[in-house]
């Protein structure tokens, strides 16, 4: 007799591969939707840099040197929160000696926690 039938234990084979499969495939899936939420919050904390260091354009005028915050040395942050996640930008100002003058030297570190 020739009978041709699939085993319990070929099914069983079967369906362990098709989980394993199916895990490894939905791992993949999530940690690549980490990075990419990763990413895109790193995109955004520079496009905050960016909001965060416009106003120091206006602080920079001859004339005004030494009346605003840019002339104080020391540590200034500020935050904004976008999409449920707080950004803080922190300003170090220092000054840098440059012959007979000094220049202000503006640092800002963006953080954020995921």
């Amino acid at each position: 007799m020739n009978k041709k039938a699939v085993t319990l234990v070929e099914i069983l084979i079967s369906s362990v591969l098709l989980t394993l499969i199916i895990l490894g495939a939905s791992s993949l899936m999530l940690s690549g939707r980490r990075n990419i939420l990763h990413w895109r919050r790193r995109i955004t904390a520079g496009e905050i840099g960016k909001y965060f260091l416009a106003p120091l354009q206006l602080q920079v005028r001859q004339d005004q040197w030494g009346n605003n915050w840019l002339s104080n040395v020391g540590v200034y942050s500020t935050s904004v929160s976008i999409g449920g996640f707080n950004y803080t930008g922190n300003y170090n100002i220092t000054t840098v000696s440059t012959g007979s003058s000094t220049i202000p030297k503006v640092r800002l570190r963006i953080q954020w926690y995921e």
